[in-house]
């Protein structure tokens, strides 16, 4: 007999070793999952207040998806308001203001933590319809490209003299707003940046003047919205 007949050489053993039956087939290979992004831990302040309120009312607005929350979607919106009140806070300056500041945010960070957890728990949810609670999804451990939508403009207010203050609808996977108006038939003028759609102040205005202002959003890398519908006010 051949040494490589011999059933317990070398070549033989590792022959009967590497002949292992197949792994059972796994549907969940081919399946594209999905998580909750926890990139609201790295926004901003005013960013992480823009996007924590936009799921206070997106949630509700879908009760036959989201049948069981962890807890009252008013308690997210008090942290909310508890939050935004202490950025306000902030601008006056001290240490026991920015402290405060930062105990609303991790109150604020933890229920947002617990709302995501419990919508990737949900049996049968899909990416579409968690998005619709107003959190982004990543897949396959890739962040999907986000098509932005142009903002919307929906109300100016004259705050003072030559200065008027914007309430603007966010878009989904914003990272900043930018303004421009119009006078008449010229050309349009750039009004600045802003990262969130609160306090957003463009000054040094002429009074007596109509204006018509649009809105884009910016979102990560070089994506940027088409402008919105112009909406046109007096300054005074």
């Amino acid at each position: 007999m051949a040494a490589y007949d011999k059933p317990n050489n070398r070549y033989d053993q590792f022959l009967r070793y590497d002949q292992k039956p197949n792994p059972p087939f796994n549907p969940l290979k081919r399946m594209s999952l999905f998580h909750l992004s926890q990139d609201y831990l790295n926004y901003k302040d005013l960013v992480l207040d823009d996007f924590s309120a936009n799921i206070v009312v997106q949630v509700p607005l879908h009760p036959t998806i989201f049948t069981t929350l962890p807890f009252q979607i008013t308690v997210l919106g008090s942290a909310q308001v508890a939050f935004h009140l202490s950025i306000d806070a902030t601008k006056q300056g001290g240490p026991q203001a920015t402290k405060d500041k930062a105990d609303k945010r991790m109150a604020l960070e933890n229920l947002l933590r617990e709302l995501s957890f419990y919508i990737q728990s949900i049996p049968g949810m899909t990416a579409a319809n968690a998005e619709l609670s107003g959190f982004k999804t990543v897949t396959g451990g890739h962040h999907p490209p986000v098509a932005l939508t142009p903002p919307v403009i929906l109300r100016i207010n004259n705050i003072a003299s030559t200065k008027l203050g914007f309430k603007l609808k966010g878009s989904y996977g914003a990272r900043m707003y930018k303004l421009r108006y119009t006078i008449g038939s010229g050309a349009p003028v750039a009004c600045g940046e802003f990262p969130s759609t609160r306090d957003v102040v463009v000054p040094g205005l002429i009074p007596g003047t109509f204006y018509n202002f649009q809105a884009c959003a910016m979102g990560g890398g070089k994506s940027v919205s088409e402008w919105s519908e112009p909406v046109g006010h007096m300054s005074t």
